[in-house]
């Protein structure tokens, strides 16, 4: 474990790729915005806020940061998704979880990780007490007012989630709107195919 260990390097691949494959697209994709709730921090504690954000991106850990986030995707307007890399453990790799949900297991605890995180953020930035189930905080109402952030679960022995297949139809679907770009002379149909198959090679 670590940084420039497997799983992370891993981790930091498939970030790398999902955001490649967003903007080949022409989706406005930002990587790894470490500004995302800083408006709902107090003004006074934002520059520390910033600080422990640029420290947690560095060592992976912490920080209320999603991998990828991209703008204008339809409605609503913001989409934001945080790459799941597992390890094998026993966690996730037990007999009463069927074979393949591995991922999909990972990548639902995604919108609950960033509830916990905000409501430790209201705590440390915005003196707002910390209490499961109690009324959020500024920083956790500005994340409950976007789309909940979406998890890309890669497990252990390669599978993923289902929360990926539904990525690459949205690059997809974003790219056969214009489908000669993609030397797709039968239109969006064939380019929809053409885009969808490079996407999921290049997570291969």
């Amino acid at each position: 474990m670590g940084p420039g260990h497997a799983r992370f390097a891993l981790h930091d691949v498939i970030e790398a790729v999902a955001h490649q494959v967003a903007r080949l697209v022409g989706f406005h994709a930002v990587r790894q915005p470490m500004d995302l709730v800083a408006h709902a921090i107090k003004p006074e504690n934002r520059e520390r806020f910033m600080g422990a954000q640029r420290v947690a991106k560095r060592s992976h850990r912490g920080g209320l940061i999603p991998d990828l986030v991209i703008l204008r995707f339809y409605l609503p307007s913001l989409r934001t998704y945080d790459v799941k890399t597992i390890g094998y453990s026993e966690k996730y790799y037990r007999a009463s979880i069927p074979r393949g949900r591995k991922a999909d297991t990972r990548a639902a605890e995604v919108p609950t990780d960033y509830e916990t995180k905000a409501r430790k953020m209201d705590a440390e930035y915005n003196g707002w007490p910390y209490q499961r189930g109690g009324p959020p905080g500024p920083v956790l109402a500005l994340l409950r007012s976007l789309p909940p952030v979406t998890g890309l679960g890669v497990g252990f022995a390669g599978e993923f989630s289902r929360e990926v297949r539904q990525f690459i139809s949205a690059v997809a679907e974003k790219g056969a709107v214009v489908p000669k770009r993609f030397g797709c002379c039968h239109g969006s149909d064939q380019a929809r195919g053409v885009i969808a198959s490079f996407v999921r090679r290049a997570f291969g």
